[in-house]
């Protein structure tokens, strides 16, 4: 894994990270208004209405790295009997389908701010949100993700061109199993480094 490579994967398991404590609390704070309406008779205001901004948020963030970890849902029943040429050419395409799907995305979220800002538009609860603020930090993510698409894809088209086959299969195709076992084998090790600097 290359300088670019290993920025890239830091920076979206930074922002999953962040993503999954802010789930957290959401969570916590979803119990603490059940529990308020069930028995004070009254709840937190605003928990339905941020939460709903928080999924946006996260699940955006959620596509980037899901792509630089090769994460993403695929069907393997056709490609797999494919040479190792074609198998980069069939991931190369599925990856320009999520570049444009990404490219799409982000193109509606800008009409979306857009359309919010012209409006002046605020939440119909009574906290009156702004709507541009979870909209914008929404559009944000979802350019990220097509950023990475769009980076992901130039350097595997380059590679390929070049006959470089095996990075195009790192980088898109789906983990071999000795690379699960060798993934999995590097994080238990990290556990086990972290439970002795604990301890």
């Amino acid at each position: 894994m290359n300088g670019l490579d290993h920025a890239i994967e830091k920076v979206t398991r930074t922002l999953c990270i962040a993503g999954g404590w802010v789930l957290i609390a959401l969570s916590l704070a979803t119990v603490a208004s059940a529990i308020l309406r069930k028995f004070f008779g009254t709840s937190l205001q605003g928990v339905d209405e941020y939460g709903g901004y928080i999924l946006a948020v996260v699940a955006a963030i959620g596509f980037s790295h899901a792509l630089v970890k090769r994460a993403h849902v695929r069907i393997e029943l056709l490609r797999q009997p494919l040479p190792p040429r074609a198998q980069a050419l069939v991931d190369l395409f599925a990856l320009l389908a999520l570049l444009f799907t990404a490219i799409v995305l982000v193109w509606v979220a800008i009409g979306v701010v857009r359309s919010t800002v012209a409006m002046d538009a605020l939440s119909n609860t009574p906290l009156r949100t702004p709507l541009v603020i979870p909209q914008s930090i929404w559009a944000g993510a979802l350019g990220f993700f097509a950023l990475i698409s769009l980076i992901l894809f130039v350097r595997c088209v380059a590679a390929f061109i070049r006959g470089d086959i095996d990075f195009v299969r790192r980088r898109l195709g789906s983990e071999t199993l000795d690379e699960e076992i060798t993934r999995v084998k590097g994080d238990l090790a990290a556990r086990g480094t972290a439970e002795e600097i604990r301890n």
